[in-house]
């Protein structure tokens, strides 16, 4: 995204529009999702965050957004308009800041301080052949048009943001005061009944390699099964494919009936399964894992399926239904186990083996010494010898005690003498 640090092209006053204008509730492709009206130690560092909540880039070009007051006496006149420019990746945010400075590695464009902290409203709005769509309201605080009710407003230093459920679909039920809450209240009841919803979703089925006349590149499918009392949407979540799950398909307007199945072909995901093995993931749009399978090199025509409690190759792909195995599979994947299980055991054998030629040849080693006949003579350590020596001295001293003393007296007696 292009960093737009001009505030003079970006802010015009006071302008009136002079084309159509439909309103629309909810927009499918970019909403609002956050608002800042100061921080605690400057009052003009305001914050307006947009969301690219599709699975392509949105150009910016023809969308604008608007401020008017809380009370405004002509609701199709903003006091303030903020053309856009750039465009913003599928799945990211767009960040538009007042008071920071140009170089603000955050900030993808830049606006003039307008946003008033006890109430007001910001407009997004798209203009193209000459019609005007009004694609997203927030009203805060005291603000009279705000989409049903007005979202609290937010304390100096607080960001009021649209709300998110576990999975990180943004909540947008046209009512400001539902979808927003401040970043210090909590989603808690929300969160945990997605949750709840997520562990019951589950890939059961894939098909990596599909023989002619199906194509790779339409006929390849994950198949995901909710096993919950109720539909589950899947919106928001993303399949993710290969070890390092670098292949990612953003759903969308997808759901899964109780007790039932979606299949997701390659012909509408663009995902493609590896031959040789590989991984697939079912995860949040923050990439927390909900489920995860791995499988071994493909068999032609075969799908990875999932019997509850293990995976086996199955001769009968049943996309959008219970998994089934012809009597001839057994041999199939008994075939696959064994020759994964002989791998292993020929490398625990060699390993065996060079362990057994090692002792072998310590034990021909030391038998070689055995039988020599001229063995090396052991040596003596030299503190052994100077110890037995000292003994030797000190028992002749004791053996030969007297006649020391005698000869001791007769030399103390000579020297008198002489």
């Amino acid at each position: 995204m292009k960093q737009i640090t001009g505030v003079a092209l970006s802010i015009l006053a006071s302008v009136s529009i002079s084309v159509p204008v439909v309103h629309a509730e909810k927009t499918d492709s970019i909403l609002i999702v956050g608002i800042q009206t100061g921080s605690v130690a400057n009052a003009s560092e305001e914050k307006i965050i947009l969301a690219n909540v599709t699975s392509a880039t949105q150009t910016l070009e023809g969308y604008t957004l608007e401020y008017l007051s809380a009370k405004p006496a002509d609701t199709t006149k903003a006091s303030r308009v903020i053309r856009l420019q750039g465009s913003i990746a599928a799945g990211q945010r767009f960040i538009l800041k007042a008071g920071a400075p140009a170089d603000d590695p955050e900030m993808d464009q830049q606006f003039a301080s307008t946003l008033a902290v006890a109430g007001g409203h910001v407009r997004l709005k798209h203009s193209a052949s000459g019609k005007t769509i009004v694609l997203d309201t927030l009203g805060w605080g005291t603000a009279a048009a705000a989409l049903q009710q007005a979202a609290v407003a937010p304390k100096p230093g607080e960001l009021l943001q649209r709300r998110q459920d576990a999975r990180g679909v943004f909540q947008n039920t046209s009512n400001n005061a539902a979808d927003f809450a401040t970043d210090t209240q909590t989603t808690d009841e929300v969160q945990e009944q997605d949750t709840v919803s997520m562990a019951n979703l589950r890939i059961t089925e894939l098909l990596p390699d599909p023989i002619s006349p199906a194509t790779d590149a339409a006929d390849e499918f994950i198949e995901i099964f909710n096993d919950a009392s109720q539909a589950a949407s899947l919106n928001g979540l993303k399949l993710m494919v290969g070890a390092s799950s670098s292949a990612t398909y953003l759903l969308e307007d997808v759901s899964v009936p109780a007790k039932g199945y979606v299949v997701l072909y390659s012909s509408d995901t663009k995902l493609a399964l590896s031959n040789s093995g590989s991984k697939v993931q079912l995860a949040t749009s923050i990439g927390s894992v909900i489920s995860e399978v791995s499988y071994p090199k493909a068999q032609a025509g075969m799908s990875w399926s999932s019997d509850g409690s293990d995976w086996r190759w199955s001769t009968i792909p049943t996309p959008g239904d219970h998994n089934r195995w012809a009597s001839t599979d057994a041999t199939i994947n008994a075939s696959t186990s064994k020759s994964r299980v002989s791998s292993s055991v020929k490398k625990t054998t060699k390993k065996a083996t060079s362990r057994a030629t090692a002792k072998a040849a310590s034990g021909a080693a030391n038998d070689k010494r055995a039988d020599d006949p001229n063995p090396p003579k052991p040596k003596v350590h030299p503190q052994i010898i100077a110890g037995a020596g000292g003994l030797a001295v000190l028992y002749g001293a004791y053996e030969y005690r007297q006649d020391l003393t005698a000869f001791l007296r007769k030399l103390r007696g000579d020297r008198k003498a002489g």
